[in-house]
């Protein structure tokens, strides 16, 4: 096995990275993307980590920072990707290396939770547990079938709701602040959102968007994609990864589902999916647009969607805060033990208070694995530590106003 060192890149690494992660992919030098992802790469040189041997860079990976709504509180996050080995060295544990490297900087920063999307069989070497996706998918037929009739599904798609706004072009001069700003409200507090961070000028240039624009202001925003075929589960031809609107608006969400359908339809798509965050709220308004939708939860098992706690006590001292609101409804005072994989963190409820407490105190433990546990913070149907605590036990109740199902669900 080659031994390598490791260290965080520079911006002088950017030329270099790029050259790594260029031998793994399709990306030319004389492609106008080659020069804007070494910039990108150059500003963010923070986030990755890259092997060395030899004075030679021979292993990169980023992990981008971000954090995700529990309630009012953040939960520190970070994205693992690119993971890339010079291809003359593939095959000789370079990449394992690159990863135990990253797992081990990650957890010494400071984040809670690590996310990545690969092979099952590779990553969870590193501690990484597959873990669901949920998204809504909007079926797309060619006619749809009404008793004797046959409807054209166009047809089908007329807008529900009565509203005098258009879906356009998305114009980022014109556009963005409006837009930036349904988005931040659209994800603020929303368990399981990511928080929402402003794009950098000119970042969406080139990414197909559309807005719903009502009374001479922007109310909704879609960004999409269309793909050659299927990507995943999750990820159809035409998929929204990004989809907007302001609260008390259901007519933007109306009007751009409706939009997207139809270019689903001309794309000859079998099916529309969106990342949206599946809580009460949206449901109520997607009973509003007619036609057909589900609600998808997805959880592949040969590569997918996979996360890891870094750290238990890390993950509960970012959710301490909201732990404490929702703790105003507990009448119950104790303590519990979250005994999670390789370990344990106690948390003592009083009206009022949560705080960690020492796991010996605890009065009941709750023996669950990371995905396991990510689900309960997260609000992910169904929650899974009904099976774990008697429900005449008194935590019972604690547990379920702390970690209410359908509280918001990991969408992204």
């Amino acid at each position: 096995m080659t031994r390598i060192s490791f260290r965080g890149a520079a911006a002088s690494d950017a030329e270099a990275i790029c050259q790594v992660l260029r031998s793994v992919s399709d990306l030319r030098a004389d492609d106008p993307a080659w020069e804007q992802r070494r910039g990108a790469i150059a500003s963010s040189a923070w986030q990755w980590r890259v092997g060395i041997a030899d004075g030679r860079i021979l292993t990169v990976v980023q992990a981008a920072p971000s954090a995700v709504w529990f309630g009012r509180s953040r939960i520190r996050w970070a994205d693992v990707g690119d993971v890339s080995v010079v291809p003359e060295l593939q095959g000789r544990g370079l990449g394992s290396q690159a990863m135990t490297d990253v797992v081990e900087w990650m957890r010494a920063a400071g984040y809670a939770v690590t996310r990545l999307g690969g092979l099952t069989r590779f990553y969870s070497r590193f501690g990484y547990q597959s873990f669901p996706r949920q998204y809504v998918e909007f079926p797309v037929y060619r006619t749809i079938r009404a008793g004797a009739l046959r409807l054209p599904f166009p047809e089908t798609i007329k807008p529900a709701l009565k509203y005098d706004g258009q879906v356009r072009s998305f114009d980022e001069q014109r556009d963005a602040p409006g837009a930036w700003e349904v988005a931040e409200t659209f994800t603020l507090h929303r368990t399981g959102c990511r928080v929402f961070e402003r794009p950098a000028p000119g970042s969406l240039s080139g990414r197909p968007a559309v807005v719903f624009e009502q009374g001479g202001r922007v109310r909704g925003i879609a960004a999409y994609r269309i793909y050659h075929d299927e990507v995943s589960a999750y990820e159809a031809k035409v998929t929204a990864y990004q989809l907007a609107y302001e609260p008390g608006c259901p007519e933007a969400l109306d009007a751009l589902v409706k939009h997207l359908l139809r270019l689903a339809y001309s794309e000859g798509a079998g099916r529309l999916t969106a990342l949206l965050p599946p809580d009460d709220a949206m449901v109520a308004d997607l009973g509003r647009l007619g036609g057909a939708w589900n609600l998808c939860q997805t959880s592949e098992q040969v590569a997918g969607n996979m996360i890891q706690i870094l750290s238990l006590r890390a993950l509960l001292e970012c959710i301490e805060d909201e732990l404490s609101d929702r703790a105003g409804r507990v009448a119950w005072r104790g303590s519990v033990c979250l005994d999670i994989d390789r370990e344990r963190a106690a948390l003592a409820v009083e009206r009022g208070t949560v705080a960690l407490a020492n796991t010996q105190d605890a009065e009941v433990t709750i023996s669950m694995s990371q995905a396991e546990m990510l689900r309960m913070v997260l609000g992910i149907m169904p929650p899974v530590w009904p099976a774990k605590v008697a429900p005449d036990h008194p935590a019972y109740a604690a547990m379920a106003a702390l970690f209410p199902p359908l509280s918001g669900g990991f969408n992204t």
